[in-house]
């Protein structure tokens, strides 16, 4: 399973994440890394996020998941 699938996987089942629980999640990952792969799955429409909250703290949303977009 790739980063992405955990990534979608996870959020799906929590439906509101923070950038904290999410790296925590996901092990061994920096976090540059994981904000690259955020704004990817955005870009694809696959989650939203916004740092509304405060300028440190990044809220995650599910937003129509599609796993089967992430096999391709």
């Amino acid at each position: 399973m790739s980063i992405e699938e955990k990534i979608l996987k996870f959020v799906a089942r929590k439906q509101v994440v923070s950038l904290e629980e999410l790296k925590k999640e996901m092990g061994n990952i920096n976090k540059s890394t994981l904000l690259a792969i955020i704004a990817k799955l955005k870009d694809e429409g696959l989650i939203c996020y916004s740092n509304l909250l405060s300028p440190t703290t990044f809220i995650i949303t599910a937003k129509g998941l599609n796993i089967e977009r992430t096999k391709k």
